[in-house]
């Protein structure tokens, strides 16, 4: 991911595009910890929304519960490992969700920037794509 291309000016006054920097890894993480705010923040409006359906609603409603309960596919002791199922479930609820409003009634829902969505995005639909592909299919007809 890296920022919009910028422009420059040249000494006999045209203007010409610099290609954008990539960003640095920690700037990553950096837009990533700034954007759980703004994670919640979508998630709340989302789930008020009329026109999001019921079913995708009661989907994220049981991904939390499930992460929140004690009894998980992967128990939480063992190290990294315990926290993936919860991570995966997760990323493919907010996924599933975030996939029923049009682009641009999310793009008014996000109060983060443009790049900290495409992170979000992206993360939330890596996680969906980890799912075994039955329960993916599952998923994807609620």
């Amino acid at each position: 991911m890296s920022d919009g291309p910028a422009m420059r000016y040249t000494s006999d006054g045209r203007s010409e595009e610099v290609p954008a920097r990539p960003r640095t890894r920690p700037e990553l993480l950096k837009e990533a910890a700034l954007a759980v705010p703004h994670l919640m923040v979508l998630l709340g409006r989302l789930l008020r929304d009329p026109d999001v359906p019921r079913r995708r609603k009661a989907l994220a409603g049981a991904a939390m519960a499930y992460v929140i309960s004690p009894y998980d596919v992967l128990p939480d002791f063992i190290p990294f490992v315990g926290r993936i199922d919860d991570i995966v479930v997760l990323a493919a609820s907010i996924h599933h969700l975030i996939k029923a409003v049009p682009e641009e009634k999310l793009a008014a829902y996000w109060e983060g920037s443009e790049d900290a969505l495409d992170l979000v995005a992206g993360i939330v639909e890596w996680g969906a794509d980890l799912l075994p592909g039955p329960i993916r299919r599952l998923i994807s007809h609620s």
